[in-house]
């Protein structure tokens, strides 16, 4: 049922737009397309930052973390989703605990 309330949630997000689910968002557009809280987006450039991540990894994070937050129901991506979407990504290894 979780999994497929989030799948609804991603469905309705990109109605109209060509992109089936999040892990298909166009590289280069994650930002236009997946909403953050200023918290967030600040916990996703200081994540970014102590871990020297590639643009696709960067990309690929702030799926995981949208993925994330829609499996909780949320429509803002939040830090705890960051982080944990982090430990996936970046497996595990943060330069910096938050």
């Amino acid at each position: 049922m979780k999994v497929e309330r989030a799948r609804d949630r991603q469905i309705a997000r990109f109605a109209g737009k060509g992109i089936p689910y999040n892990a298909a968002i166009p590289g280069g557009t994650v930002l236009d397309h997946c909403e953050f809280s200023a918290e967030a987006m600040s916990c996703l450039k200081e994540t970014i930052e102590n871990n020297t991540l590639s643009t696709r990894s960067m990309d690929r994070l702030a799926k995981v973390a949208r993925t994330i937050a829609d499996l909780e129901g949320n429509d803002k991506v939040q830090p705890a989703h960051i982080r944990k979407a982090t430990t996936f990504v970046v497996g595990g290894v943060l330069r910096e605990s938050f």
